[in-house]
């Protein structure tokens, strides 16, 4: 952000609106090329609902590219799209035991305490959630179904 003055003036501009917080802020504009093309106060939005898990970084990706091409308010463009994080137990479960059930013999190495093939059952998930789905919470969730 130092060395490139439209990147530290974006920065500024989008730290002034006092949603986000500035590590994560400096984290996209410095990685994602679509972010100076945003305006900063959306993206500061944005980036706020990643950090809030309101959206997954996936997510605030795909909505950070529309935003970039289309224009429009953050909150709007993730709604339309159907970007929102799915989180809690109500609309993940099902999608889990589908994984599970999908994968029996996964789904018994976690039960038998291997946690290392986990991530078959989070990718699983993702590709059913189109990843909407927050790791660390599916995670979490298949552990409780299992009684881990």
């Amino acid at each position: 952000l130092a060395f490139r003055p439209e990147l530290g003036d974006h920065f500024e501009a989008a730290l002034a609106s006092d949603t986000a917080s500035a590590p994560a802020l400096a984290n996209w504009i410095a990685n994602e090329e679509a972010a100076l093309r945003v305006s900063p106060g959306t993206l500061a939005t944005l980036v706020a609902m990643v950090e809030a898990r309101e959206v997954t970084r996936e997510g605030g990706r795909q909505a950070l590219e529309k935003l970039a091409s289309d224009g429009g308010e953050a909150r709007a463009v993730v709604e339309a799209e159907g970007l929102g994080a799915l989180g809690g137990g109500g609309e993940l479960s099902g999608v889990i035991a589908g994984a599970l059930e999908a994968n029996p013999d996964i789904a018994e190495r976690l039960r038998g305490g291997d946690l290392k093939p986990m991530g078959v059952i989070i990718g699983h998930v993702m590709k059913e959630t189109r990843g909407r789905a927050d790791g660390g919470e599916v995670t979490r969730l298949v552990r409780e179904q299992l009684g881990l």
